[in-house]
Order: structure tokens, then C-alpha cells, then sequence
């Protein structure tokens, strides 16, 4: 009789720490996944830098090894999240290994490796985090799964600035907008900083020089992310986000746990993660001018 393998292996498609990335890691370290194993596709993995020393891992050299992989380990349950290949893969293993397969659903983003256009029918269970996005994909029943964070380390003194500090933080790339920021930031004075931390997604060298075209430069801070991020939204008076497309965003709840006014666009389910008597929603399609005469008015609710 064939042994049952009772380990949850969850497959980590990508090298970059987005979202994703984070929300399995702090739901590992909070034990809501247990006996997991984690699978990579090579070792230029941040998430596999700072889970191998604590969790299981497995490197491949690429998706082609997968199927190999999970015939191997005699795998019955298999998570992943974000990639079609990998769901194709994992369906196409379904009879032969009697996978139950859990896909995790984070984001509505759409890219050229997205869940767009895949057939679901063959998954077995979903984790959501948050029920807008559950419903902008149409997915009917599944476990509701917030992301995760440690409040408690975000509870440390703020720093006391001389310049109302704008922050954000998020990877630069494309969908995180952040050349909206600097249009922003040019219907505003030197009462504001702007401060960007975060990895570079392919865009960081074209938003530094768009800072610059439009002679901000003594308005920004452009820094990398670092991983005692608490200690950057000490530094903050208000969160900016202008992403185009998002779930719920942990960024969003460091925000709040951070006790920082949030400005945020209406998109995803951030709507739900927001209190309107302190926070602050705006169109996805409102212009930089409206946008930073919200930030004019927190600068003045500061003054209070």
C-alpha cells in the first residue's frame, strides 16, 4: 500500500519578496500552516534566504522539475499561488497522484504568468484574503486569510520630524505606480518629504529619474528596503499608496499598526481594511491634484 505524505509543500514560483512572499512567510512563523515544506525554483529567492534555516526547503532547477519532484516525495497536498504554469502542472498530476490542491488568492493582479483565463476546476480549496477578491474572481467557497503581521513590533516612538513625512513602501515596479507619487508631489512645497522604501521591481532607476526631471529632488528619499521596516514608519507622519492594482496589502496593515493616516486608491478590497474618520480613500483614476490636497489636509490635522 502506497504511503500517505501528509507534508504541505508550497511552491514559491518567484525570486521576488512581494506580497505573496510575505503573507506565507508570516503565516509559517504564525503557525497557520503546519507541517510545511517549501519548494523554489533556484536559490536567488529572498523568502528562501530568510525561511531555510527554519523551515523545510526543496530547490529545484526550474518548473520542468516539479512533476519529477512530487512523484518522488509520494506529495498528496500541494499549495501554490500567482502562477498558471504551476496550476497547470499541479492539475495535470491530480488523478495520477490524488493531489488535493490549495491555491492561495492574494491579488487580482494580472500578468503573463496570472491565474487569468485558467481554468479552476480542478482546485480543491482556496485561501482569500479578503472577500472582494474572492469575488472579483468569481471564486464561490473558500477559507477567508487575511494577511498576517506582528503588530507589536510597529508599536515603537515615532521620530519627531522637522517635514510632514510622506511614506510608502513597496517594490518598484510597474503596478505600484510610483511615478504618481512625484506628479503628486509637484502640486506640494518643501513642508513635504516623500520617502520611497523599497526593492527594485525593474522601474527604481525610471521613478529616480522622473524625480528629477521634474526638479524634486530635495522633496524625496529614495532608500532600499530593509528588514527591520518598523523602524522606517517610525519615521512617517502618513502612508501613501498608489498601486494599481492590489488585494489587501500588509503594507496597509503596518500602516495602521504603526497608528499612520493612511491615503490609499479604491482598489482591491483596501476599501474594507480602512477607517474613514482617519483614513483617506481616492478614485484609482483621481488626478495627482486631488490627491495632494489630501495630503494637505492631514499636513494640517498634523498642526492641530
Amino acid at each position: 500500500m502506497k504511503s500517505i505524505n501528509k507534508t504541505n509543500y508550497i511552491v514559491i514560483p518567484y525570486s521576488i519578496y512581494g506580497g505573496g512572499e510575505v503573507y506565507i512567510k508570516n503565516h509559517i512563523e504564525a503557525g497557520t500552516f503546519k507541517d510545511v515544506n517549501l519548494i523554489f525554483f533556484g536559490k536567488n529567492n529572498e523568502l528562501y534566504r530568510l525561511m531555510r534555516k527554519s523551515t523545510p526547503t526543496h530547490v529545484l532547477g526550474g518548473i520542468n522539475d516539479l512533476q519529477k519532484f512530487l512523484e518522488k516525495n509520494s506529495a498528496t497536498n500541494v499549495t501554490f499561488y500567482n502562477s498558471a504554469s504551476v496550476a497547470k502542472t499541479l492539475m495535470s498530476l491530480k488523478s495520477k497522484l490524488n493531489l488535493t490542491i490549495t491555491e492561495i488568492v492574494h491579488s487580482t493582479m494580472k500578468w503573463s504568468d496570472s491565474m487569468h483565463g485558467v481554468n479552476r476546476s480542478l482546485i480543491d480549496h482556496y485561501y482569500v484574503v479578503a472577500s472582494k477578491v474572492a469575488s472579483d474572481w468569481g471564486i464561490k467557497e473558500f477559507t477567508l486569510l487575511p494577511p498576517k503581521i506582528d503588530e507589536s513590533k510597529f508599536k515603537i516612538p515615532k521620530i519627531k520630524n522637522t517635514r510632514f513625512t510622506v511614506g510608502t513602501v513597496a517594490r518598484f515596479s510597474p503596478e505600484k505606480n510610483l511615478k504618481k507619487i512625484v506628479d503628486i508631489a509637484s502640486f506640494l512645497d518643501e513642508r513635504f518629504l516623500f520617502v520611497i522604501v523599497g526593492k527594485d521591481g525593474g522601474s527604481k532607476k525610471e521613478v529616480e529619474n522622473y524625480i528629477k526631471l521634474k526638479n524634486l529632488s530635495s522633496m524625496f528619499e529614495i532608500k532600499d528596503y530593509r528588514e527591520d521596516i518598523e523602524n522606517e514608519y517610525a519615521r512617517f507622519d502618513c502612508f501613501l499608496l498608489t498601486s494599481k492594482v492590489e488585494g489587501t496589502p500588509i503594507t496597509i496593515l503596518e500602516a495602521k499598526s504603526a497608528d499612520l493616516p493612511v491615503i490609499a486608491p479604491d482598489v482591491g478590497a483596501i476599501r474594507e481594511m480602512l477607517d474613514p474618520s482617519v483614513d483617506i480613500i481616492y478614485g484609482s483614476n483621481d488626478p495627482a491634484q486631488a490627491i495632494s490636497g489630501n495630503l494637505d489636509l492631514l499636513y494640517l490635522r498634523s498642526k492641530k
